[in-house]
């Protein structure tokens, strides 16, 4: 799946465990619920993409793009998010817990609930972020 275009695609509860989708494209894809547990997204686009519940916890996603996403109670425990791009993101109640953050941008973001126990956020840009109780 390397360089693969799935925009505005249908991949609600899709089982993408393990894959292979380095610098592929999802902006305003649905996958809710989708299984991406340990896959490679680096540098992916999920621009707009809906997904709510996925399980993402593990994922490499360095420098991968989550700007106006919704990831609200998706799993991304555990995830490599090296510089990625999660602003004007949705993702009230998710969890960040052990994730490496280092440089990534959550600005205007809502992260209301979201656990970050044990995340890594050196450098990361948090202006007009909500994060309430998180």
């Amino acid at each position: 799946f390397v360089g693969a275009d799935f925009s505005h695609a249908m991949l609600v509860g899709t089982d993408l465990r393990g894959a292979n989708i380095v610098g592929s494209n999802f902006t305003g894809t649905d996958l809710t619920r989708a299984d991406l547990r340990g896959a490679e997204l680096l540098g992916s686009q999920f621009s707009d993409a809906i997904l709510v519940q996925a399980r993402l916890d593990g994922v490499e996603a360095q420098g991968a793009d989550f700007a106006g996403a919704n990831l609200t109670r998706a799993n991304l425990s555990g995830a490599e998010l090296f510089g990625a791009r999660f602003s004007r993101t949705r993702a009230a109640q998710a969890n960040f817990s052990g994730a490496h953050l280092t440089g990534a941008d959550l600005s205007h973001g809502d992260f209301s609930r979201a656990d970050f126990e044990a995340a890594a956020l050196d450098g990361a840009r948090l202006a007009h972020g909500a994060f309430d109780r998180a």
